[in-house]
């Protein structure tokens, strides 16, 4: 009896160690590892907030001059079907802000993960900043705005946007696909009528289940949200926190996702809608 007991016991112990050695897993609650801006922050100048978080998948930024604020979140699908689980290294995200007055601001963060109807989290943290009156030189060569060939706003500038990144890393390009598009324009007007930024909501379907409601295979797939306002609503500010967000980017950048849809609906939701942006985007392999 002793002898069947043994191996039973080192089975037990070498479970127990796998799962100490995943502090990472599925199922882990998010820790923010840092929070903050570099350099000094001018009002009406864009700067950007970095967030390091270990087992994250989204962070949601509130501004304090009731501007709005920004959200964002990857969610990516398994070949097999599940769920990606989050982040075993610590993730970092870009949030975009502009300051709408000087003196003392306070930033709320919050990061989650998860793609289903209940995301693990919040970690919360609260990041000072303190704003000065605008810069009195003048923007350095090369940093002030210039035409935007792709456009500012809309589902044809996050393609185009989207696009040129994949272009600059060598991959194949996204093609656009119609199906795709309607999962997407679902989900963002989802998001803005129920004032969330996520994959799901109580009662409404994650994304593989929308996918597979849409007559599309879900093995393979993710989505990037976002909503924003407060002066950072703008595609390029959209697609550029993403290019500096590690799950974000992982999926832009995935070579193996060549179908795309984008949709956008205007305005984010909430207990005070605000002007803004509230944006899906669906990436599929080859099917």
């Amino acid at each position: 009896m002793d002898a069947l007991l043994f191996p039973a016991r080192r089975l037990a112990a070498a479970v127990l160690l796998l799962a100490l050695a995943l502090p990472a897993a599925a199922g882990a609650r998010p820790q923010i590892v840092d929070a903050g801006a570099s350099g000094r922050a001018h009002v009406d100048e864009p700067l950007e907030l970095t967030v390091v978080a270990r087992a994250a998948t989204g962070v949601r930024v509130s501004f304090p001059d009731l501007r709005g604020g920004f959200a964002e979140s990857g969610c990516r699908l398994q070949r097999g079907g599940g769920v990606r689980a989050a982040w075993k290294r610590p993730a970092r995200f870009a949030v975009p802000y502009r300051p709408g007055f000087a003196g003392a601001h306070l930033l709320e963060v919050a990061v989650t993960a998860g793609c289903g109807r209940r995301p693990i989290g919040p970690a919360r943290v609260s990041v000072p900043l303190d704003v000065a009156e605008h810069a009195s030189d003048p923007p350095a060569a090369g940093v002030s705005a210039s035409p935007d060939r792709c456009g500012r706003a809309g589902e044809r500038a996050l393609l185009c946007l989207l696009a040129a990144e994949r272009l600059r890393a060598g991959l194949p390009p996204l093609r656009a696909d119609a199906r795709l598009r309607a999962v997407a324009l679902a989900q963002a007007r989802a998001m803005r009528r129920g004032g969330f930024v996520g994959h799901a909501a109580p009662g409404l379907p994650g994304l593989a289940a929308r996918l597979r409601l849409a007559g599309l295979a879900a093995a393979g797939a993710a989505e990037n949200v976002t909503a924003a306002s407060g002066g950072v609503a703008a595609a390029r500010s959209i697609v550029g926190a993403w290019m500096r967000s590690d799950p974000l980017r992982d999926s832009v950048l995935d070579p193996r996702l060549v179908r795309v849809g984008a949709g956008v609906a205007r305005g984010v939701g909430g207990p005070v809608p605000r002007p803004g942006a509230t944006v899906s985007v669906v990436f599929a392999p080859a099917g």
